[in-house]
């Protein structure tokens, strides 16, 4: 049942359960401000940036994604903090979301922790220095 996939769902769970780690898959999709308020009152939610497509991003559609999770951005704050990289690979290649995340305009380091390190500071990954 797709009202299952609400993110608003994730909200009840993250409060009763503060100290476990949530991931959100697909942004909440499409359900995207609902989504972005579930991210900026619960540090412990995270989300993945995949699913949003099957294939390549028409262009239209992805000026439409990227407007959405922009104005997410906007009201969660730091997308470095509980955004995270994700393709559905192999459904979807790797490329279109590599691409996707460069439309964002984020600062550097905001893409770094995005593509990578908020993955491994949340799967507790090693990460030399």
């Amino acid at each position: 049942k797709v009202r299952m996939a609400h993110p608003l769902l994730l909200d009840d769970v993250a409060v009763d359960y503060p100290d476990v780690k949530f991931v959100m898959c697909h942004l909440g999709n499409p359900w995207f401000q609902d989504a972005a308020e579930v991210l900026y009152k619960n540090d412990n939610v995270y989300a993945d940036i995949s699913g949003l497509t099957l294939g390549d991003f028409t262009y239209e559609f992805e000026r439409y994604l990227v407007q959405r999770v922009k104005d997410m951005i906007l009201y969660m704050g730091d997308p470095g903090k509980q955004l995270m990289y994700g393709s559905d690979w192999p459904l979807v290649g790797m490329g279109p979301y590599v691409k996707f995340l460069d439309t964002l305009e984020l600062s550097d380091e905001a893409l770094e922790c995005v593509r990578w390190r908020t993955a491994a500071r949340l799967f507790r990954i090693p990460v030399p220095d």
